[in-house]
């Protein structure tokens, strides 16, 4: 059995009403879990952060309240925040002078503090304090993850950078802020690993009573997989073993299978594995319910901690969250936690809609949505209690968007390569007109589920994707498009693109970013560009940087 079962809630990116926090809670213990990551980060207002408005944030008596329920029921709190990917800070003016004013991507800043200015580190030690007294435990989760922009701003940079001066601030950056959580708050500090694969010499640095959250979201975890664009197989956990760092496995709830198997290449007998964290994130963009399925089952088979046991963990948590029995229900619910489809907005985007793997499309997980659908359909009414049947309720209203995205992305691509399919023009308006009636569908759960917590931001996200879906089959059935193929081997498509057109004398732009999208495995891809002119171009020009 894990010392640490834990699961997370994502309170950085969605305010969620107390009822809510309750209810969680109580699921959480339900479900065998005995630890609440609480990944608050700057959703406060604190003396030291007094930027959010009280709709936006929580106050110190809010968080004391969550705080004590959660304990009251028999959790332990961890703190968590990030102090290396600080993008919700952008938006305050009086934190800009914290801020790294340069960026390794093009100028599209990810959000580190810069680690040349005295004053950060003043500010990290206030606001660690302070979140430190209103969540009361034995260790702080200060993040680390993704700091891609470490050391590019001109201070930090000087006129020597290269790469070992970027791994050396980004060491002691994060030794700083390590010697302030053991050193000036007596906790035990936890960070995430993923950029000790950037900096190779950063580990043996680090103090061996650090925390390691290894997180590896691949479905298969055979091994430690390298993130980003350093694609190499690695053994994390073996280092961490032989080095005495303890470490917890970091899975998503998006796969259950990415669980399992991290879960499985855990070293036998380890001397170091302290559990695991199943990691939530982007509440903002959807409810939570869909990820119950997987939070359940995975609390369940760590409290069990017996591979051999995994379907019965599996049918037991069901039959527990849905109150019922019924081994279909059980078969479609396991199809559909081993790989989570997508949030709306990203396989409604643009680039998703447009982007075409080079061998066709996948028909296989339409298929297996379709399944799913009609099995969650026909057996809804065996669930019982208000928070199953809210589980199969969104489930099922994210299967239907993603069944009607599936059919949108096949009628545009059959018009724009002239497949003979005369409807297709026709069809493109009923399934805009589909997703109209779900995109309402979904964000009335939001105010039934969510009542209080403004602004609706489901409702947001879909006004503006079907203003835009409108617009995008305005221009395809207009012939206003440019397809480019693509061939980019490395999956997280790390290339920008930037894309001109001649005409009329003038160079015009027409897209500029990063366009890989569908799926992101896909070395050979097709991307249609989208045209504001009917004017046939004179010439096209594209440029390329970065890697790729």
């Amino acid at each position: 059995m894990y010392k640490i079962r834990a699961a997370q809630i994502d309170l950085n990116r969605q305010k969620e009403t107390f009822d809510f926090f309750k209810l969680y809670v109580d699921f959480l213990v339900d479900s065998g879990y005995n630890t609440l990551m609480f990944y608050i980060a700057w959703r406060l207002r604190l003396p030291s952060h007094p930027f959010p408005s009280p709709e936006e944030a929580y106050d110190a008596e809010q968080i004391r309240s969550m705080v004590d329920y959660a304990r009251s029921q028999g959790l332990d709190v961890i703190p968590t925040t990030n102090l290396t990917y600080v993008t919700s800070l952008l938006k305050y003016e009086g934190m800009q002078k914290y801020l790294e004013q340069g960026s390794r991507f093009w100028g599209d800043q990810r959000g580190n503090f810069c680690n040349s200015n005295p004053e950060v580190y003043d500010f990290i030690e206030r606001y660690l304090g302070e979140l430190a007294e209103l969540v009361p435990s034995e260790y702080l989760h200060i993040g680390g993850d993704e700091a891609w922009d470490t050391a590019f701003c001109d201070k930090c940079m000087g006129d020597d950078f290269d790469f070992a001066k970027e791994e050396r601030s980004y060491v002691s950056f994060m030794l700083r802020c390590i010697h302030i959580v053991k050193h000036k708050l007596g906790r035990r500090c936890i960070m995430w690993d993923d950029m000790l694969e950037q900096y190779p010499r950063a580990l043996a640095q680090l103090p061996r009573d650090l925390i390691m959250a290894h997180w590896q979201y691949q479905d298969d975890c055979y091994s430690s997989v390298s993130h980003f664009g350093l694609r190499k197989r690695i053994n994390s956990l073996a280092e961490y073993e032989r080095l005495g760092f303890d470490y917890l496995l970091c899975p998503a709830v998006y796969s259950s299978c990415n669980a399992r198997s991290l879960s499985r290449f855990a070293p036998a007998n380890s001397k170091h594995l302290l559990g695991g964290i199943m990691t939530v994130w982007r509440a903002h963009v959807k409810l939570i319910y869909r990820d119950l399925p997987s939070l359940a089952y995975v609390g369940r088979f760590w409290e069990k901690n017996n591979p051999q046991e995994d379907l019965l963990s599996f049918k037991q948590s069901m039959a527990r969250l849905l109150q019922c029995e019924d081994d279909l229900l059980f078969a479609a619910l396991r199809s559909y936690t081993e790989k989570h489809y997508a949030i709306f907005n990203s396989f409604l985007s643009e680039n998703a809609l447009l982007c075409y793997d080079f061998n066709g499309l996948d028909f296989s997980s339409y298929a297996n949505i379709a399944l799913q659908l009609e099995v969650l359909q026909e057996k809804q009414a065996l669930v019982q209690g208000e928070l199953g049947q809210r589980v199969i309720k969104e489930i099922i209203v994210c299967l239907e968007l993603q069944q009607a995205g599936f059919e949108l992305k096949e009628n545009i691509r059959d018009y724009i390569y002239g497949i003979r399919n005369p409807d297709s023009a026709q069809k493109m308006q009923v399934v805009l007109q589909r997703l109209r009636y779900l995109a309402a569908r979904y964000a009335e759960m939001w105010e039934l589920w969510r009542g209080g917590i403004q602004p609706n931001v489901i409702k947001l996200e879909f006004d503006s994707i079907l203003e835009k879906l409108h617009s995008i089959i305005e221009r395809v059935l207009q012939g206003r498009y440019l397809k480019l193929l693509f061939c980019l081997p490395e999956e997280h498509g790390a290339m920008h693109s930037k894309l001109s057109i001649h005409t009329g004398g003038e160079k015009r732009p027409v897209a500029s970013g990063v366009f890989k999208g569908s799926p992101v495995s896909s070395t050979y891809f097709e991307r249609v560009f989208l045209l504001e002119s009917d004017e046939v171009p004179e010439s096209v020009e594209l440029e390329t940087c970065g890697y790729g």
